[in-house]
């Protein structure tokens, strides 16, 4: 897939991280990407629905490819964000990567899949593979891309 993103147009894709090492090590590992997405950061819950909203500092928001989203954030946790998107019918079908610590999975219709946050920059080969899937179905039009399953 790695051949065929670099020729996709570029994609937007926010990172919902409140740590800082956290959000380096993501683009780090997304650096293969670096052609075909255009990454936003945010560090809250509030932000990311201010972002998603186009709203305040964000009001030239474009539309998301995909979101890479932290569920232990400073102000709340990720699935406060994940409940308020499937209240709105055009985020509910956005996909989200989620990293959490808990084994349980999620239940939530954009989950595009679900992984454990990495101790290190090797870990994240699971981020860029899934982004790349995520990007490519993008790219292809797909209308329900998380509903894809992309199973971690």
């Amino acid at each position: 897939y790695t051949q065929l993103v670099v020729f996709i147009e570029s994609l937007p894709v926010l990172l919902v991280e409140d740590d800082e090492a956290d959000q380096h090590l993501t683009r780090q590992a997304l650096l293969r990407f670096q052609r075909s997405i255009i990454l936003h950061t945010v560090s809250s819950v509030k932000a990311a629905q201010s972002y998603l909203s186009a709203s305040g500092p964000f009001a030239q928001a474009e539309r998301l490819a995909c979101i890479i989203l932290d569920l232990q954030l400073s102000d709340g946790s990720g699935r406060d964000l994940l409940n308020w998107m499937q209240r709105r019918e055009s985020f509910a079908t956005l996909p989200v990567i989620v990293f959490t610590s808990s084994p349980e999975p999620l239940k939530h219709d954009n989950i595009a899949c679900q992984l454990s946050k990495p101790a290190e920059l090797s870990g994240y080969d699971q981020l860029e593979k899934r982004l790349g899937e995520i990007l490519m179905a993008a790219a292809r039009g797909a209308p329900n891309a998380a509903n894809d399953n992309f199973a971690a």
